[in-house]
């Protein structure tokens, strides 16, 4: 069964990680790239759901933690364009009510399992070598949810455009936290807190400079229309 499990969240994970680069590359707003989107954001679904599988089969909190944190950055990003600035209704708005608080919860135990192990306790091993990477990822984590939830108690955006930054911030968030695990488990060359904090290093600042592209964008639109 476990080998199953694992087969499955190979094949989602090198699913997402194809798609998720031909969704990036490829022109916006066009057939591929929405349907390059939308099967990322199912392998990124799958992606979690076999990691949650393997961590009960054999107990891996570090393994569940970071798929929550990739599949919350996928949910965001993926709600954002799907709903833009309509309010979400039936199923989703219930599914929403309930991640949203498993997913602040999941960020604050990054952190506490961060302190426990400097402290000198961990549950095992490779967390206790990883307190830095918990802690950093607890902090992100827990302070992206903390937002989601004051955004579910209390709807409004400071932009027009607020849908197209949170689909982008998230979208490739979750690409970097999925190409971080592909990297750190075929890694044979690269220190271990390299091939962990590396593509966050790098990609974080492209990020920015990508959201930053589309404001200035949008804001010379906004001008243009006065």
């Amino acid at each position: 069964m476990r080998s199953l499990i694992l087969f499955l969240h190979i094949a989602a994970g090198s699913s997402a990680l194809f798609t998720g680069c031909t969704a990036m590359i490829a022109p916006k707003g066009k057939k591929v790239h929405i349907t390059a989107g939308r099967i990322y954001f199912w392998s990124m679904s799958a992606v979690a759901l076999t990691a949650m599988m393997l961590s009960v089969v054999r107990p891996k909190p570090f393994l569940l933690l970071i798929s929550l944190f990739s599949f919350f950055l996928t949910w965001s990003g993926y709600k954002a364009i799907r709903w833009k600035n309509k309010p979400l209704a039936g199923l989703a708005l219930i599914f929403n009510r309930i991640l949203t608080p498993i997913f602040l919860l999941a960020g604050c135990i990054m952190i506490a399992l961060a302190l426990l192990g400097w402290s000198g306790f961990s549950v095992s091993d490779s967390l206790d070598q990883l307190n830095t990477l918990l802690f950093s990822f607890g902090i992100i984590f827990s302070g992206l949810a903390a937002a989601e939830w004051k955004q579910m108690i209390r709807p409004g955006f400071n932009s027009r455009y607020w849908w197209i930054y949170r689909h982008i911030s998230g979208m490739a968030g979750a690409y970097i936290a999925t190409f971080t695990a592909f990297l750190v488990v075929n890694n044979e060359f690269l220190p271990e807190l390299v091939a962990w904090f590396g593509p966050t290093v790098i990609g974080s600042p492209l990020i920015f400079l990508w959201v930053r592209k589309y404001r200035k964008k949008f804001n010379r639109k906004q001008i243009s229309a006065k």
